[in-house]
């Protein structure tokens, strides 16, 4: 009876040190994809900052920041006048 009780008590204590062990690698791994995760979705955030910082500076470069550039063309076609982009500016002819 005695030995049946101590290795009760031995099998118990096994079990309790696999769920540890068990436990400590979940813990290990939920913060490797927790801190992976931030960094992937920091870069997605900068990635998508850069691209539109890149196309609003396109945007300037091709309309003007005002839009005025963009109206004189659609104004000038408007009346039949063919615009020819030269530089930064609209060449009318």
């Amino acid at each position: 009876m005695q030995s049946r009780l101590a290795t009760s008590a031995v099998n118990v204590d096994i079990e309790r040190n696999n769920a540890n062990a068990n436990k400590a690698r979940a813990d290990g791994e939920a913060t490797y994809i927790r801190e992976t995760g931030a960094a992937k979705s920091a870069e997605v955030e900068a990635v998508g900052l850069a691209k539109a910082k890149a196309y609003k500076a396109q945007v300037e470069a091709l309309a003007g920041s005002d839009g005025s550039s963009q109206r004189d063309y659609r104004t000038r076609r408007r009346k039949g006048q063919p615009a020819v982009r030269a530089g930064s500016a609209w060449s009318w002819r």
